[in-house]
C-alpha cells in the first residue's frame, strides 16, 4: 500500500536530505544545561566535563538548589566549584563558593563595610543565566559579570566589573538592589572576591578547615595571590559519624589587600585555622583597581580542587591550566571543554535529522549530555586505597541508574561503562560488599535492592568482555550481597535475608529488618522483597554465563519470591490482586498496618514512603503497590495472568496511568510506560503511552523533567524513548516503541559493528507512529522487542515501516517479550533473553 500523502512529502524530505545516519556537527549546540533547574529537576546547569571532577555554577538562595543554580531569579550566593547531579533530598558539595562584589573593605559590616554572612552578601541576578556544556555565565548586581569554564579538576573563572563612576551610576538609588548594594551606592565600594569555606550547600561543615593565604611577585613585576587549605563536611545521603574532607588550590592577580572573617568579623591575617562548627568563614580578596582598569576591568582566578590533598589541587590547576593571561586563555580552555563534550555527544551515534525539529534535538542533546555528568571520575585523586583501577564517586544512587543510565553507557560507551564495572570490583575488594549508593567518599543510603547486582548483569549479558574483569569474581561479589548479612544492610548488601530464606518473602515484623545497623530504617518489606528477587534473576543470569547451572537455578528460584507477595483478595478501583505485605506467621497485613494500594502514588498520600522515620512504616519504598505489582519484569507473563489476562493486563496498566497511580517522576515509573507490549495486543498501547508520557512531561523549558533527574536518569529515559527502545535492565532485551528519528546508528564498542535503525514513512511520530512492519537484515521481523548483542553487537540493519494505523505486527503471543514461566532466560540465560 502506497504511504498516505502526508507521509509521502516527509519521504520525500528524507531523501532529498541526508540519505544516511552521519555524526552531527557540534552536537553541543543543541544541549541547554538549564533545561530541569525548575520544577524539582534539581539539574546541575554549570560548568564541568563529562565525568569531570570540578563541577561549577552560580548557587541561587532560594531554594530547591541540590544542583546549585536554580532559573527561578532568586538571589546568588557565589559560584562554588563541586556539585551533584538532580538528586534528591539533602543539598551535597558546595564547597568553596567565590562571589565578586563590592563593598567597603576592610571594615566590620555594623559599620558599613563588607558583608561576609552568605544571605546578607548575596547578589541579585540581573538577567538570566547563560549555559553551554563546559560554560556557565550569570550577570549580578553591580555590573558584574562571572564566567567560569572548566577542566578535569580546575575551575577558571572570569570577572568582569563595570568602570567604578558607571556602577555608582547605574545602581544609585535603584529599588530593588541587594542589602550589599544599598550601603555601598553611598560611598566608593571596591571590587572584592570573597572566598567561603565554610558554606557548602547543606551547611554541613564540621569544624575542621584552613586556609592559607600568600602573596608572590612574577616576572613580569605583577603579583598572584594564593588562597589554599582544605575543609571538612558532611555526606549528603549516608551517615553522619563520617565526615569527608576536600582540598583546594586558587590563584588570582592584581589583589591589593587582604582580610579573613569569621561570623562577620573581620581579620586582618593570613590563615585560618579550624574556624568553629556552624560558623561561617572565608576570606576576602581586594582588587587593585588600577590593574583592574589596564586589563578592561576583567579579572581571573583559577582554582583546583583534590579529594587527596592541597599539594594535589595546586598540580591539577598548574598541570590543566598552566598560563593565564588575557580572555584568549579562558576562551581556549571554553572551547576545549566544549570539543570534549562533542566528542562524547557524537563518539558512536549517528543521525539522520532530516524532519527532526530543533526542540526534539535539542531535548535529545541536553538529555544526552546530562547522562554523563555523573558518576564522577576521580581516579588518581582518590585518598581512600591505592589503586589502579579506575575510581569513580557519586553514584547517587545505583538504584536509579542501573536502570536506565548505564545500559546507555553500555549501548553507547561500552569503555566508560566498563571502566564503572572495574571501579565498582575495586570497591568490593576494599570494602567487602558492593555499593548502591556513594558519594563524597562516603558510603550512601541503600534504597531497595543491592542493585549493583542488576547493573553489573546487564553489562555482563551484552557482552563486556574485558581482560581486566574477572566475571566469576564479580559473581562472587553478587551472591555476597544475597547470602552474608552485612554489618549495616542501610549502606550495602541486604535486609532480611534469613527470614526470607525461611518464608520467600521479607516480612513486616520479626526478621525482616534484622541484622540491625546504625543506619538502618526498617519497613520496604514488599518493595524490597520485589527488588531483592530481581536482583537474585540478575544472579542467576550471569552465573549461567560462567557455567555454574546449579547457581543459575537456585536464583532463578529465587527470583519468583515476589509471587509469595501477591494477595489476590485486595481491591482497588475495581482491579483485583496487588502485592501487599505479610507478617512472619504468614498472615496478610491487617488494621492500621494495611496499606491502600494507592498510597505513595501522585494521587493518594503522596510522599509518605521515603526514608524517612514514621509512625507506621510503610512497605514500599517511593511508590505505591498500583506501581510496584507491575514490576517482575523477570517473568511478566505471571504477572499478565495474575491480573486477569491480556485484555486487563491492558487497562489496568491505562487506568494506573491515567488516575496517577503511577508516576513518571521516579525510576520505578519508567518502565510500566513499556510494559503493555508483555500483553497480546499490547503494542500499540506501549507506543500509545511512551508518546504520551515523553509529550507530556518532557520539554526544553527550565522546567522540562518531571522530577528529580537523579544523576541522569530521567535523561536517559528521554534518550532511550527517543531512540524508540527502551531496555529491561539487567537483560539483553530492548522493548520496541517508536523512533523520533527517521535513522540513526551506533557502533558497538564490543565489536566495532554498526547497527542502523531506519524508519520509512517516517513523521516525527505526528500521525504515523506505529511500526506495521518491519524487516532484520532483510527478513520479516515480527517481534515487538530486539535483543542487544543479536543486534548492536553483530550489527545489521532494522528497518520499520511506520503507520498511523495499528497492525499485527508485535501483538501476536510469539511476538512478545520473554518471560521465566514462558521459557525465557533457560537456553540463553547467559546472554540474556
Amino acid at each position: 500500500m502506497p504511504p498516505a500523502p502526508a507521509a509521502a512529502a516527509t519521504w520525500t524530505l528524507l531523501l532529498l536530505g541526508a540519505h544516511a545516519a552521519h555524526a552531527l556537527h557540534d552536537p553541543a549546540r543543541f544541549v541547554d544545561p538549564l533545561i530541569g533547574t525548575l520544577n524539582g529537576g534539581h539539574v546541575f546547569a554549570g560548568a564541568g566535563l563529562p565525568g569531570g571532577s570540578v563541577k561549577a555554577v552560580a548557587d541561587t538562595a532560594g531554594g530547591d538548589n541540590q544542583g546549585g543554580y536554580v532559573s527561578d531569579g532568586s538571589a546568588v550566593l557565589g559560584i562554588s566549584q563541586l556539585h551533584d547531579d538532580g538528586t534528591g533530598g539533602s543539598p551535597s558539595l558546595g564547597q568553596f563558593k567565590l562571589l565578586p562584589s563590592r563593598c567597603n573593605f576592610g571594615v566590620e559590616p555594623k559599620h558599613g563595610g563588607c558583608h561576609t554572612r552568605e544571605t546578607k552578601r548575596a547578589l541579585n541576578q540581573t538577567r538570566p543565566a547563560r549555559a553551554e556544556p563546559g560554560y556557565f555565565a550569570v550577570s549580578l548586581d553591580g555590573d558584574i559579570e562571572a564566567e567560569v569554564t572548566t577542566t578535569a579538576h580546575t575551575a577558571l573563572h572570569w570577572f568582569t566589573f563595570a568602570e567604578p563612576g558607571e556602577q555608582a551610576e547605574r545602581f544609585a538609588g535603584a529599588a530593588g538592589r541587594t542589602a550589599q548594594y544599598a550601603l555601598a551606592s553611598k560611598q566608593k565600594a571596591s571590587p572584592v572576591i570573597l572566598f567561603d569555606l565554610t558554606n557548602d550547600l547543606a551547611h554541613s561543615y564540621t569544624g575542621s578547615g584552613a586556609v592559607d593565604i600568600s602573596t608572590e611577585t612574577v616576572d613580569d613585576g605583577s603579583s598572584l595571590t594564593t588562597i589554599k587549605g582544605w575543609g571538612s563536611y558532611l555526606p549528603s545521603f549516608g551517615p553522619q559519624d563520617t565526615p569527608y574532607t576536600v582540598h583546594f588550590c586558587a590563584t588570582t592577580p592584581g589583589v591589593l589587600d587582604t582580610v579573613t572573617f569569621v561570623n562577620g568579623t573581620i581579620r586582618h591575617e593570613s590563615s585560618l585555622k579550624n574556624p568553629p562548627i556552624y560558623s561561617e568563614a572565608g576570606v576576602v580578596l581586594k582588587l587593585d583597581e588600577h590593574a583592574l582598569r589596564s586589563s578592561a576591568h576583567q579579572t581571573w582566578l583559577r582554582i583546583g580542587v583534590s579529594w587527596t590533598s592541597v599539594e594535589k589541587a595546586c598540580d591539577f590547576a598548574e598541570a590543566e591550566i598552566p598560563n593565564v593571561s588575557a580572555r584568549a586563555d579562558f576562551d581556549a580552555v571554553r572551547s576545549a571543554a566544549r570539543d570534549e563534550w562533542n566528542a562524547i555527544l557524537s563518539s558512536t551515534f549517528r543521525t539522520n535529522v532530516t524532519g527532526v525539529t530543533h526542540d526534539q534535538l535539542k531535548l535529545f542533546y541536553s538529555s544526552l549530555a546530562r547522562t554523563y555528568i555523573s558518576p564522577t571520575n576521580v581516579t588518581g585523586d582518590w585518598p581512600l586505597w591505592e589503586t589502579s583501577e579506575p575510581v569513580f564517586d557519586s553514584y547517587y544512587c545505583l538504584w536509579d541508574s542501573f536502570r536506565v543510565v548505564h545500559p546507555l553507557y553500555t549501548l553507547l560507551n561500552t569503555p566508560l561503562q566498563t571502566d564503572v564495572v572495574r571501579s565498582l570490583m575495586d570497591i568490593y575488594r576494599h570494602e567487602g560488599f558492593l555499593p548502591d549508593c556513594r558519594m563524597s567518599k562516603c558510603k550512601g543510603k541503600s534504597q531497595g535492592g543491592s542493585n549493583a547486582d542488576s547493573m553489573l548483569a546487564d553489562s555482563y549479558v551484552k557482552g563486556i568482555r574485558d581482560a581486566r574483569i574477572d566475571w566469576a569474581e564479580v559473581l562472587e561479589a553478587m551472591r555476597k550481597n544475597a547470602e552474608v548479612s552485612p554489618p549495616d544492610w542501610g549502606l550495602e548488601g541486604r535486609g532480611g535475608i534469613e527470614a526470607r530464606k525461611r518464608l520467600g518473602y521479607i516480612p513486616r515484623d520479626g526478621g525482616g529488618d534484622l541484622p540491625d545497623g546504625p543506619t538502618v530504617l526498617g519497613g520496604r518489606s514488599v518493595s524490597r522483597t520485589l527488588e531483592h528477587s530481581y536482583n537474585d534473576f540478575s544472579i542467576a543470569l550471569v552465573a549461567a554465563g560462567v557455567g555454574q547451572m546449579d547457581t543459575y537455578k537456585d536464583f532463578a528460584a529465587r527470583s519468583l519470591d515476589f509471587r509469595n507477595l501477591w494477595n489476590a483478595n485486595v481491591m482497588s478501583d475495581g482491579f483485583s490482586g496487588f502485592l501487599d505485605s505479610r507478617y512472619e506467621n504468614g498472615s496478610w497485613s491487617i488494621g492500621k498496618d494495611s496499606e491502600d494500594p494507592r498510597k505513595c502514588s501522585p494521587a493518594f498520600e503522596f510522599g509518605q514512603c521515603y526514608l524517612l522515620p514514621y509512625d507506621i512504616v510503610p512497605q514500599f519504598y517511593e511508590a505505591s503497590s498500583w506501581e510496584y505489582s507491575f514490576l517482575a519484569a523477570n517473568d511478566m507473563a505471571t504477572i499478565v495472568d495474575l491480573m486477569g489476562g491480556a485484555e486487563t493486563f491492558i487497562k489496568r496498566l491505562d487506568h494506573g496511568w491515567d488516575r496517577e497511580y503511577l508516576d513518571i517522576g521516579d525510576e520505578q515509573g519508567f518502565l510500566p510506560n513499556f510494559l503493555y507490549s508483555y500483553a497480546v495486543g499490547g503494542y500499540p498501547h506501549t507506543v500509545d503511552r511512551a508518546l504520551k508520557t515523553y509529550r507530556t512531561f518532557f520539554n526544553t523549558t527550565a522546567g522540562g523533567i518531571p522530577g528529580n533527574d537523579d544523576s541522569g536518569a530521567t535523561a536517559a529515559y528521554a534518550v532511550f524513548t527517543s531512540l524508540g527502545i527502551y531496555p529491561v535492565a539487567g537483560t539483553s532485551v530492548y522493548l520496541l516503541s517508536t523512533p523520533l528519528f527517521p535513522e540513526y546508528s551506533i557502533t558497538s564498542g564490543v565489536s566495532g559493528k554498526v547497527a542502523t535503525v531506519k524508519a520509512l514513512n517516517w513523521d516525527g511520530a505526528k500521525k504515523n507512529k506505529y511500526i506495521v512492519s518491519a524487516t532484520l537484515n532483510g527478513e520479516p521481523y515480527t517481534k515487538n522487542w530486539l535483543e542487544h548483542n543479536a543486534f548492536f553487537v553483530e550489527g545489521g540493519e532494522l528497518v520499520l515501516t511506520m503507520g498511523a494505523t495499528p497492525s499485527a505486527f508485535g501483538t501476536r503471543l510469539e511476538d512478545l517479550p520473554p518471560s521465566l514461566s514462558t521459557g525465557g532466560f533457560r537456553e540463553n540465560a547467559g546472554r540474556g533473553y
